[in-house]
């Protein structure tokens, strides 16, 4: 561990090279390496270091005691300033140093926050107990392991000079083989409002009632864009265990309805062989298109943060395109937040750091798409159902907080017909788009989307639902891995109606 005096010397050391080499002053400015990693009795010298280069020469004696004295008042502190400068500007160090001090300088700051997380650790316990406070050291450590290796970076350039670099993208682009980059979810309502699709560093979000498929809509973005656009995905399900949403998952592919995958003992053979070759199924997407789809559980309700933070720690594992959080509301603010009794500016909080998290560079180099959902208010229902086919949502029906559309790039809202008996399809409304069109092809903000709740599937109507030919994947597996299953399985399984059975069994 690198005790202070000994950071003081490595952070003279430093600010002396800086001090004698605008190439090194450049390479630190580009750095995460900011003033708040050195002691507070170098930003003076840090700040002003960094105003010379910006006018393009190195820091001298005189314009830094002039730097001070517009600063600072007190006498004694102007002093202790120059001699700063005086012992810096006077101390021989090798250049080579350079790379060696930058890293001394970062392991230092990371000593003395982890020491401080410790001592508000001991603190904790005394007053909020043990396990809040361990939960809070490991939120700290945590976000100074995030803060240390992240890079991000300014950046400052002319028009002038982006011209051609945009240009040359865009013929890049053009001639690409395999066509455009955006990712489409293959939702022809979706894709067509969405304008620049699943890009980037976009938030994206479905808003319905209770029961209203937000779930489940989301589950079908998710898989198409990792089935038929080839991106990799994650899904937190905060909504519902894993091992339900992957059951949700199976069903919607395989076209086993849900409930029968709750009661095994009533599927057929021909229901157990295709529950067997989903395996497959999912194993020939990831080995042909090089896409993940991976299912992330958390044991209870956490911060964004701790999401990223998974992320960034797994990033060689699941390099996402998209991420899917079920959803919003499931979502707890940061222990370290001061907003406690403003749940409106938590919510914007937290909208905030998804889509910032997803910009190129944050996590990765390509960036990636925030998907998740929330809940419409009250009020909003009440309007919407009076106003009968007629009616439409605005951005401020969202419940918790009008931070939602301030802080999302698409909005969609979709809700169950008011006809009884119509379970086939959901009403799909355009809120909000940035880039995209704000109305569907038909002309209005309003239309119409086909539903299998059984099989938690969503589509355009009139559309053929894309499924991968279970005679293709099995000509890929050798006879010899098919399973045997118990002799009372029948083949001739016909008469294994599910609602029967379960009726006979409720019936004793």
């Amino acid at each position: 561990m690198i005790d202070y005096k000994e950071k003081l010397k490595i952070e003279k050391d430093f600010i002396s090279l800086l001090l004698q080499n605008k190439e090194l002053v450049s390479d630190w400015l580009s750095s995460p390496l900011s003033t708040k990693y050195f002691d507070e009795a170098h930003h003076y010298i840090l700040r002003a270091i960094t105003s010379s280069f910006n006018d393009g020469v190195l820091l001298t004696r005189k314009t830094f005691i002039s730097f001070v004295k517009k600063n600072i008042k007190a006498k004694l502190d102007i002093q202790a300033q120059e001699h700063i400068f005086n012992i810096s500007n006077m101390l021989n160090v090798d250049i080579n140093d350079y790379p060696d001090l930058k890293n001394k300088i970062f392991e230092a700051s990371v000593d003395r926050s982890t020491l401080k997380c410790i001592e508000d650790y001991q603190k904790d316990t005394k007053i909020s107990g043990g396990l809040i406070a361990a939960k809070r050291l490991a939120l700290n450590l945590g976000d100074i392991v995030v803060d240390s290796s992240s890079e991000n970076k300014i950046y400052y350039e002319s028009v002038s000079d982006y011209a051609p670099v945009f240009y040359n993208k865009l013929v890049e682009n053009r001639n690409k083989k395999g066509g455009d980059d955006t990712i489409l979810c293959h939702i022809k309502e979706i894709d067509e409002t969405l304008g620049t699709g699943f890009a980037p560093g976009s938030l994206i979000l479905f808003c319905g009632d209770v029961g209203g498929y937000k779930s489940t809509m989301m589950l079908n973005v998710a898989i198409n864009v990792w089935k038929l656009s080839h991106k990799n995905v994650l899904y937190v399900p905060l909504e519902m265990p894993r091992e339900k949403m992957y059951q949700k998952f199976m069903s919607r592919e395989t076209q086993i309805p849900f409930e029968q995958l709750q009661h095994p003992k009533f599927l057929s053979v021909d229901q157990l062989n295709k529950a067997r070759d989903f395996e497959f199924q999912v194993k020939a997407i990831e080995n042909e298109h090089h896409c993940s789809f991976y299912i992330m559980e958390a044991p209870e309700q956490i911060p964004v943060s701790t999401i990223r933070r998974e992320i960034e720690r797994n990033i060689d594992v699941f390099k996402p395109n998209l991420v899917v959080i079920d959803y919003i509301a499931n979502l707890i603010p940061d222990e370290t937040t001061h907003r406690r009794d403003r749940n409106d500016l938590e919510v914007g909080d937290m909208l905030k750091y998804l889509r910032t998290m997803g910009k190129p560079g944050a996590i990765h180099e390509e960036g990636l798409c925030v998907v998740s959902g929330a809940q419409l208010g009250r009020e909003g229902l009440k309007r919407y159902r009076k106003s009968g086919s007629k009616g439409v949502f605005y951005s401020e029906d969202i419940h918790g907080s009008h931070q939602y559309s301030a802080d999302s790039d698409a909005m969609y809202a979709q809700m169950k017909p008011q006809q009884a008996n119509d379970n086939t399809r959901i009403e799909f409304i355009q809120i909000k788009s940035r880039y995209g069109k704000n109305i569907f092809s038909n002309g209005s903000n309003k239309t119409m989307l086909e539903v299998d709740p059984k099989i938690s599937l969503i589509k355009s109507i009139n559309t053929t639902f894309y499924t991968q030919n279970q005679e293709e994947i099995m000509n890929k597996v050798n006879d010899s891995d098919a399973l045997n299953f118990d002799e009372h399985i029948k083949k001739d399984d016909n008469s294994n109606d599910f609602d029967d059975l379960i009726s006979s069994c409720n019936n004793g």
